[in-house]
């Protein structure tokens, strides 16, 4: 690997975990928003890939194209947020040939797919000009957290390239207990679960994250009815470096079931 010059002392970019809830965040102001606008000011990459909770395939996927798409893959929502535009650009040649590099099982490249809202509604926040190259990297079906994890160690030399690697989630994720109340009271079991996985990065056992679905299997469950949104933290950690700080940027519950907890390693 290396055909890009590292030398030339390219700031490591960070691994990241966003919790990005409701497409209502789209155009609402509040800590989400003002933390990934932040976080947009803080770190200026080269490119970013995203794994979001939005897309699932059979395999490794990744959408690339020199003029990405967006996809409004919600319903129901205000008239506003489908008029909302990201006019992104894709990878260049030279990191899209780094990646091919990496010894992915199964990765295949497509354009068909677009970028879902996981991965331009978090974006749009950090970087509103669309000046930042961004690839998105499904979800393979059927693998276990542990899996998800190694494909994130992978990923983890792109950091040096000056890629942002983001995940893109939530740490509580339930549906079917939702209140469609934003501000609404977070129930007890979902805070209890948020500062579960709190607690364990704050101590780096990440063997723990990504074991959490067998250890507190019910629990976990409560939580995540379906896996996808947690899913994209094991990539998050995967891409981690032992020197990394954990710190959340972002913290505090939406909609009584959602976690909005965004996960800083750098």
């Amino acid at each position: 690997m290396n055909n890009l010059n590292v030398s030339k002392k390219i700031p490591l970019m960070p691994s990241l975990f966003v919790g990005h809830g409701s497409p209502m965040n789209l155009v609402e102001q509040n800590e989400f928003t003002k933390a990934m606008q932040k976080l947009g000011k803080d770190f200026q990459p080269k490119a970013i890939l995203v794994i979001s909770a939005h897309w699932l395939d059979s395999s490794s996927l990744i959408q690339q194209s020199e003029e990405q798409h967006i996809i409004y893959d919600f319903f129901g929502f205000p008239k506003d947020l489908y008029d909302l535009r990201y006019p992104v650009k894709g990878w260049d040649n030279e990191l899209i040939e780094e990646l091919k590099t990496l010894d992915i099982h199964n990765l295949r490249f497509t354009n068909q797919h677009g970028l879902d809202h996981g991965t331009w509604a978090v974006l749009y926040h950090m970087y509103p000009n669309a000046n930042i190259p961004v690839i998105q990297l499904s979800i393979p079906k059927g693998l276990s957290l542990e899996e998800h994890f190694q494909i994130g160690q992978k990923l983890a030399q792109l950091r040096k390239l000056g890629v942002m690697i983001l995940g893109s989630g939530n740490l509580v994720h339930n549906l079917y207990k939702i209140d469609w109340n934003m501000q609404a009271k977070p129930f007890e079991w979902a805070i209890e679960f948020d500062h579960l996985v709190e607690n364990l990065l704050n101590a780096k056992k990440f063997e723990k994250l990504i074991s959490i679905d067998r250890d507190h299997s019910e629990f976990f469950t409560l939580a995540h009815p379906t896996p996808e949104h947690y899913i994209p933290l094991a990539y998050a950690l995967g891409a981690s470096q032992t020197t990394d700080k954990v710190s959340f940027p972002c913290h505090f519950m939406q909609n009584g079931s959602i976690s909005m907890r965004s996960v800083l390693l750098s």
